[in-house]
């Protein structure tokens, strides 16, 4: 699947379920970094470590 084709999928899926998008960007943006926050959560929790340590 074609990129811009994924994200009309998505941006269709989402419509479906919530209604209205006001950004849909920002949505994207922040589904992108939970599924990575997830898919590596060792490294995640050690990002956190370092941010609360500074």
């Amino acid at each position: 699947m074609s990129t811009p084709k994924f994200i009309s999928k998505l941006h269709d899926e989402a419509l479906e379920m919530n209604g209205e998008i006001h950004n849909f960007a920002s949505m994207l943006r922040t589904r992108c970094v939970l599924h990575l926050r997830n898919s590596h959560p060792s490294q995640a929790r050690a990002g956190l470590a370092r941010r609360q340590a500074a």
